[in-house]
């Protein structure tokens, strides 16, 4: 079942680019810029980019994100919406076309709008694709097993390794952070994942732990390399054993930590 709605999700995002049309996700209580994206497999600084948000990157329950960048002829004005009100009686009425009403049809495929939603309040809509921006190399941090303990490798499994790795453990058994960073995610919105943290190296990396038992941090905590930030366990959907699920993604994109962290 996770495989045919993962594949619907794709097959929903290409089908919805190829033709043009604005796919958007709606905003849900405890979700982040950094959490949305890493569930859509996006670069945060280009989600935040699609949809004017400065730094600290604050979103709202209820509002919505774009999700795929925009065309460049995506976003002609659309007319304000204004609540119709009788003139006065002594009033010259004026020939004025009317405004046309919004949609009210809306297609919800695992929480994403296929047609363009209405303005939220206090949430600037883009008008104009944005510039693009040249960014330089990304320089790896120091990275460092997320376990006490090097694994043997019979003991990283993993479907396909560029998606993370999965480390067997004990229930309750120490998870550290692999690189210094911020605690940018710290919950159990994301399916699948179970007790999640995301955290941020710098402007290009984040790393992921998932399936805790525990978490020992909160969003916005500073963390140190090798500091311990949660407890292993088997939370959320699809695991069949005590393990960590962790993953790095580099500008948004899953990479393989095999080729990151230190030899086995």
């Amino acid at each position: 079942m996770t495989a045919i709605r993962a594949g619907a999700l794709a097959l929903t995002l290409l089908l919805t680019a190829a033709c043009g049309a604005p796919v958007y996700h709606t905003v849900k209580p405890g979700e982040t810029l950094y959490s949305i994206s890493f569930r859509y497999g996006k670069d945060y600084h280009q989600m935040a980019e699609w949809n004017r948000l400065a730094e600290p990157y604050q979103v709202v329950p209820g509002q919505y994100l774009r999700i795929i960048p925009p065309r460049r002829d995506a976003f002609a004005p659309r007319p304000p919406v204004v609540a119709a009100v009788p003139p006065p009686a002594a009033a010259t009425p004026r020939a004025a076309a009317a405004a046309p009403p919004p949609s009210s049809a809306t297609v919800e495929v695992f929480g994403l709008n296929e047609t363009p939603p209405p303005a939220t309040p206090g949430v600037v809509t883009p008008q104009d694709p944005p510039a693009p921006v040249a960014v330089a190399p990304a320089a790896a941090p120091g990275w460092q097993w997320p376990t006490a303990r090097v694994p043997a490798r019979t003991a990283v499994t993993s479907g396909t390794a560029d998606k993370g790795i999965d480390i067997r453990g004990e229930r309750g058994e120490a998870v550290r952070a692999a690189a210094a960073g911020s605690v940018v995610y710290s919950g159990n919105g994301i399916p699948h994942y179970g007790n999640l943290l995301i955290i941020k190296h710098d402007e290009h990396y984040l790393s992921a732990y998932a399936h805790n038992e525990r978490l020992l941090v909160g969003e916005g905590d500073t963390v140190a390399a090798g500091e311990r930030i949660a407890e292993m366990g088997d939370s959320g959907t699809g695991t069949d054993a005590v393990k960590l699920h962790f993953e790095i993604r580099r500008d948004g994109e899953p990479v393989d930590p095999l080729k990151y962290l230190p030899g086995l």
